[in-house]
């Protein structure tokens, strides 16, 4: 038997044999290899994974909740069907199904006031689900985030798209510009948090409008620009307890029109115009005298026009205006160096970068400035004075651009007024300083538009103005977002 298996190994071990069952051997593999091949190209990969949104109208406890829960689709959706949403104990483990949402229709489901929330519930865990049933990784929300909702009903702001809501924090207190919608008119109103907000006082008896505006704490008391009726629009200042205060810089009826108030280096910081020809120019109020600083664009009437102030790393950074156009320019605060303009973005091109609503963010000055499709999100780091120290965001990719608006830091994230895709869907943005620029919300939840302006942190939460839909033209009321 030994000599017989000696045997059978040696004619096994033939040269032309071995060759004859590699070659099979090859067929055999390749054709198992090509059978694999079209098993992986019939396998489809999992879908991209939706965003959630969720928005809250009111508070609540921890059992109950009421507010619109959305998907956010995907950059590529083609191969998605639905979206399903859970309740989540944790981010990762699903429980209970809460809707299925079909791709096309509504995305949007509605909790109704006082909606349970099953016990250990804390997150939306949500999951885009392909024509052939696969579905995406999760994507969780923790349902304790995010709380929005309406602090009054009167009518805050001026009821027209082209004046603006101006809100500050003075003595632990909101202050802002609003109408009771009554007999009286536009003038200056406090809220604490506690009641409703009332009106601190008539500058302008009877039904006219003083129009408190730029409002800014500075140095124990609240300052503003109003309308008196008697010397025009001058500064005002407010100290909490008595009758605001007029500060004249133009004698007689004219108005010198103070605005863009800024605290810069122990000084209050502004622009206005004393109307002796000079223009509009830069001013501080000094030991509570007003004080033009400089004169930069010398000739009759001829405006600096100074605005938009913000501070980055103890310079001041604003919109000037010169035979350049209107662009960036900065300020270190020492009254014997002149203002200089950072740089001139758009020589021969376009007449004016027009740089608006500055304000510093992750070391950086960003701003709503205009680029080749439109006005987009800038930002400018300071590092140089050349388009190497710019950069644009291009929110809006049509050639209207976004036009951001009052932009504010809350909660280490970049928030402000945008529109994504033309100038009539204005809702609230953020950018965290790292991932594209996004919309937080879309209020009113069932409609574009709404115009959140005014933007103002006050303890610990963002409040702004918004239109919202049961209201004519651009009557606005007070909002409150923050996240718990």
């Amino acid at each position: 038997m030994k000599n017989l298996h000696q045997k059978n190994y040696t004619l096994f071990s033939s040269p032309g044999i071995r060759l004859f069952t590699m070659l099979v051997s090859a067929v055999f593999l390749t054709s198992c290899f090509d059978n694999l091949g079209d098993l992986v190209e019939d396998k489809q990969p999992a879908p991209h994974s939706p965003s959630i949104k969720f928005t809250v109208d009111t508070d609540r406890d921890e059992d109950e909740i009421s507010g619109i829960l959305s998907i956010v689709e995907p950059d590529e959706e083609d191969d998605i069907s639905k979206y399903r949403i859970y309740w989540g104990e944790g981010p990762y483990e699903k429980t209970a199904l809460i809707c299925e949402l079909t791709k096309g229709s509504s995305l949007n489901f509605t909790f109704n006031e006082n909606s349970i929330v099953p016990s250990g519930a804390d997150h939306f865990i949500a999951y885009s689900v392909s024509i052939d049933g696969t579905e995406s990784q999760p994507a969780a929300l923790d349902i304790d985030d995010v709380v929005l909702r309406k602090v009054s009903d009167i009518s805050i702001g001026v009821n027209s798209l082209n004046n603006s809501t101006h809100m500050a924090v003075y003595n632990n207190k909101l202050y802002f510009n609003a109408g009771s919608g009554t007999a009286g008119g536009v003038e200056l109103w406090v809220y604490d948090e506690t009641g409703e907000p009332a009106e601190v006082c008539d500058i302008l008896p009877g039904s006219g409008n003083s129009l408190p505006a730029y409002l800014c704490h500075y140095d124990g008391k609240l300052y503003f620009s109003a309308d008196g009726g008697v010397n025009g629009t001058e500064i005002w200042s407010f100290d909490g307890t008595n009758p605001p205060v007029e500060i004249e810089i133009t004698p007689g009826t004219s108005s010198s029109n103070p605005s863009h108030f800024k605290r810069f280096k122990n000084r209050l910081i502004f622009q206005a115009d004393r109307n002796t020809g000079q223009g509009i120019e830069l001013w501080a109020l000094e030991n509570g005298t007003p004080v033009q600083l400089f004169n930069i664009r010398t000739g009759t009437s001829q405006d600096f026009n100074p605005c938009y102030f913000a501070e980055l790393n103890g310079i001041l950074y604003f919109q000037g205006t010169n035979t350049n156009g209107s662009e960036l320019w900065r300020w270190d605060g020492d009254d014997n160096n002149n203002p200089a303009e950072v740089y001139d973005m758009y020589i021969n091109f376009f007449s004016s970068f027009n740089p608006t609503y500055l304000c510093e963010f992750d070391n950086k000055i960003f701003f709503s400035a205009l680029t080749g499709n439109g006005t987009e999100l800038w930002s400018y780091d300071g590092s140089a004075d050349n388009p190497s120290a710019f950069s644009a965001f291009d929110i809006n990719t049509t050639s209207t651009g976004s036009y951001p608006k009052y932009l504010i830091v809350y909660r280490n994230k970049l928030y402000f007024q945008a529109a994504k895709t033309n100038s009539s869907d204005f809702e609230l943005w953020s950018y965290d300083g790292i991932n594209a620029p996004s919309e937080v919300f879309n209020l009113p939840l069932s409609e574009k538009n709404s115009r959140p302006e005014g933007l103002t942190v006050y303890n610990d939460k963002l409040y702004f103005a918004a239109k919202e839909p049961s209201t004519s033209a651009y009557i606005k009321k007070l909002w409150v977002y923050y996240i718990k």
